[in-house]
């Protein structure tokens, strides 16, 4: 009973049943090919949208997003009953789900994002380092 009284007095812990956490995670998405699509406020409103949703629908927190041109940025407090791989997955698929619905011009291109994901936790991460893996996307995809 000390611990938990501990951890919640802690800031940013959170309890569900007999767990008591605090999963801040990183993640950057890129488009595919970094096509840079993210021009406009109204796609970039579409991919925040969609973004919280799932979060929301996950049970998870956003801390942070940030939209490039050609990728984006997601800090988020995750819970321990859902892999970071489900995740990246569903926030995928559902960002390109709403971009494609509004966006016809998009279609010709099927897949909006890369095959690729980066997932830091909160501990430690390099701005140089993310920005290696963002342009070491432009040969992957």
């Amino acid at each position: 009973m000390l611990w938990y009284t501990y951890c919640r007095m802690r800031k940013g812990y959170h309890k569900q049943h007999n767990i008591t956490y605090n999963i801040p995670i990183h993640f950057i998405f890129v488009t595919r090919y970094r096509r840079k699509i993210f021009v406009g406020e109204e796609i970039i409103g579409e991919i925040t949208d969609s973004t919280k949703q799932v979060l929301d629908s996950e049970g998870c927190k956003l801390m942070h997003l940030e939209i490039g041109i050609d990728h984006m940025h997601l800090y988020a407090g995750i819970v321990p009953d859902i892999s970071t791989k489900q995740l990246a997955n569903k926030i995928r698929t559902e960002t390109s789900k709403a971009i494609m619905a509004k966006h016809p011009e998009l279609r010709g291109s099927t897949v909006v994002w890369g095959s690729g994901c980066l997932v830091a936790t909160d501990a430690i991460y390099k701005k140089k380092d993310c920005m290696q893996f963002v342009n070491a996307q432009k040969k992957r995809n």
